[in-house]
């Protein structure tokens, strides 16, 4: 596989929020779903049931996600920049 035919794919680092957020933003954008989210089982590392990765996709553009614990907080460093049409839609 040559670079130029790879797919970069943003992945975002959460303590135990993924799912939330996943629930979240794919309520808010259009085009958006969850797609395959992998939970912990019994007797691995997390808490069973609880997710451990996944993915999600938000107008059309799927983003990875993990909760990997408290080590990199997401911060308001890592935002998503969307275009809107008028003040109304910014509101929404």
């Amino acid at each position: 596989m040559s670079i130029a035919s790879s797919h970069i794919q943003p992945c975002l680092w959460f303590d135990d929020t993924l799912e939330e957020a996943a629930r979240f933003y794919t309520g808010i954008f259009p085009n958006s779903s969850i797609g395959h989210l992998s939970r912990y089982s019994e007797g691995s590392p997390g808490e069973p049931g609880t997710v451990m990765a996944g993915e999600f996709t938000l107008d059309g553009m799927t983003f990875r996600g993990i909760n990997g614990g408290p080590a990199f907080p997401f911060t308001e460093a890592v935002s998503f920049s969307v275009t809107c049409r008028d003040q109304s839609e910014v509101d929404y």
